[in-house]
């Protein structure tokens, strides 16, 4: 908004001010693409008018991945290959204990 525009009501006295508060980041002023005050829409029993601040900014596309439908596996194969995965990775038993540290 233009410095001094007024955006806030006294709701004791019924003045008009224009508090300078500042939020953003930097670099954001260049996405902004318009930004004004909306007294038509300013609610009941509030100080501040709505302000509002149209920006051009970009969406990121998402890659669109399939899922795996947990419905479709054949369970059973499934098993069968999960069962020769395990048997060729049981541990081998610990000698010392220096080794069960080092494994821990």
């Amino acid at each position: 908004l233009p410095s001094g525009t007024l955006t806030l009501q006294s709701t004791s006295t019924g003045n008009w001010t224009c508090p300078n508060n500042v939020f953003g980041t930097e670099g954001i002023i260049d996405a902004m693409i318009s930004c004004s005050t909306e007294p038509a829409k300013w609610g009941p029993k509030t100080d501040h008018l709505p302000i509002l601040i149209v920006f051009k900014l970009e969406v990121s596309q998402m890659d669109d991945t399939p899922c795996l439908n947990w419905h479709e596996v054949d369970w059973e194969h499934f098993k069968e290959v999960l069962e020769m995965a395990l048997v060729l990775a049981l541990p081998l038993p610990l000698i010392s204990a220096d080794e069960f540290q080092i494994m821990a």
